[in-house]
C-alpha cells in the first residue's frame, strides 16, 4: 500500500493520468480491513473519494485532490477458495501447481513457501503453462 502515499505527486505531476490502478496482496488481511486501510490513506492525504463500484476483489473509487479528478482502481490479489492461511500472488501459481501435482484438497499449505521451495525450472515451467493459456484465449 506504500505507493498510495504518492498519489498526490502522481496526479499533480502527470497531468494526463485519469486512472490509477493499485494491485495489493491480501496476505493475512481481511478484505474489509484492507479496503479500510486504503480509505484511511486517502483520508490522511486529504483525497476526497467515493466508492463508485465493487466487484469481488476490485473497487473503483472516484477521487479528487483540489480541482483535479481521477479514478482509483484497487485490485486485491488472492483466491477465495485457497487453503493457504494468507492470500497472495503465489496462490494463483499454486493452484496451477496443484493441478499439475494432483495435490489433495483441504490440506493447509503456505503458498509462498511452497512456490519459493520449487526449483527454478519448475517455476518457469508453470509460468510458461499459464502464459501459453493466456495467449491462446
Amino acid at each position: 500500500m506504500g505507493a498510495l502515499k504518492y498519489l498526490p505527486t502522481y496526479i499533480s505531476t502527470l497531468r494526463t493520468i485519469n486512472t490509477v490502478i493499485e494491485v495489493l496482496d491480501q496476505e493475512d488481511d481481511k478484505l474489509d480491513d484492507l479496503y479500510g486501510n486504503v480509505e484511511g490513506v486517502l483520508r490522511d492525504l486529504n483525497i476526497r473519494y467515493s466508492l463508485k463500484s465493487e466487484l469481488e476483489r476490485v473497487r473503483l473509487y472516484e477521487c479528487s485532490i483540489g480541482s483535479r479528478k481521477f479514478n482509483l482502481v484497487i485490485i486485491v490479489s488472492g483466491l477465495d477458495d485457497t487453503t493457504s492461511k494468507s492470500h497472495n500472488i503465489e496462490d494463483h501459481l499454486s493452484v496451477k501447481l496443484r493441478e499439475l501435482e494432483d495435490e489433495s484438497e483441504g490440506m493447509e499449505i503456505n503458498t509462498k513457501e511452497k512456490w519459493r521451495g520449487l526449483p527454478r525450472d519448475v517455476q518457469f515451467s508453470i509460468l510458461r503453462v499459464i502464459l501459453n493459456k493466456l495467449n491462446n484465449k
